[in-house]
């Protein structure tokens, strides 16, 4: 396929974003043209199937993201721990592909599992034991992280 030039593009009309670098459609995904250098008069063209095994990669993607179907749940209890629960937990659920994530957003805690009830038990595993551990260590030993994770938790769980 013969290349073709972006028509009508002239120093006066091409904005700024165009001369520094800026993707040129033309039509469809195979007539993208990405002008190094406009006014220099360098000029490459991307490889055809480049385009289209990102492109394709990109559609996944998106695919993926929009049958992703986040449910939510609250953890009631965290049996058979010894920790309090002050109020209930808010989590996340989605499907991710072969197994289950369940998130804890406000702490930035993940658990995954084969099912959703699997995935939430872990999660409570999680909690209880980054609870336990991150109490008994002096704050200023930890990092910025689990301090605000601590401090998270501690609005939501307690010693008994």
């Amino acid at each position: 396929m013969q290349p073709l030039h972006p028509l009508f593009i002239t120093r006066e009309r091409c904005s700024s974003s165009v001369a520094s670098g800026r993707l040129i459609f033309q039509g469809d995904w195979k007539r993208i043209w990405y002008i190094n250098e406009f006014f220099t008069g360098r000029k490459s063209v991307l490889d055809e199937d480049k385009i289209a095994t990102k492109v394709g990669l990109l559609e996944d993607r998106v695919k993926l993201l929009e049958n992703t179907q986040f449910q939510h749940a609250s953890i009631t209890s965290l049996a058979p721990s010894t920790l309090r629960l002050l109020k209930l937990i808010p989590v996340s659920l989605a499907c991710n592909g072969d197994d289950y994530v369940a998130t804890f957003f406000d702490a930035n805690i993940s658990a995954t599992g084969d099912t959703v009830q699997e995935a939430v038990w872990n999660l409570i595993d999680i909690l209880v034991l980054k609870f336990n551990r991150f109490d008994e260590l002096p704050e200023k030993s930890l990092g910025v992280g689990p301090t605000r994770q601590l401090a998270v938790m501690r609005e939501f769980i307690s010693k008994a």
